[in-house]
């Protein structure tokens, strides 16, 4: 995995190609021609996340969630990735939302 310090242009390193919608920013997820797609052996997929019932972003973004807790404990840290963008994004969003998870084995 990428520390937080490499995560700028490098989204498409974290992405495998099925299921992201096409993109033509350079190392974007969404970018098919990208030659450096799931180097780091993330293999992140455009799931989306869950929100009140719905199901948003499938098949653009991917969104997990991180163990950071926030001060406020209704929320926590997130990454995201999307699909015409070659940054990952941080950010924080209320802990009933439903996001992905990566199970890490030390």
């Amino acid at each position: 995995m990428l520390a937080s310090s490499e995560v700028s242009n490098n989204a498409g390193r974290l992405s495998i190609g099925c299921d992201w919608t096409s993109f033509s920013v350079a190392n974007a997820p969404g970018n098919y021609s990208n030659s450096e797609r799931n180097s780091s052996g993330f293999a992140a997929v455009p799931a989306g996340w869950f929100t009140s019932s719905t199901t948003s972003q499938a098949g653009y973004a991917a969104s997990f969630w991180t163990s950071t807790q926030e001060s406020d404990t209704r929320w926590a840290r997130y990454w995201s990735l999307n699909c015409s963008s070659s940054s990952v994004s941080q950010s924080n969003y209320w802990k009933y939302e439903g996001r992905s998870v990566r199970c890490v084995r030390d």
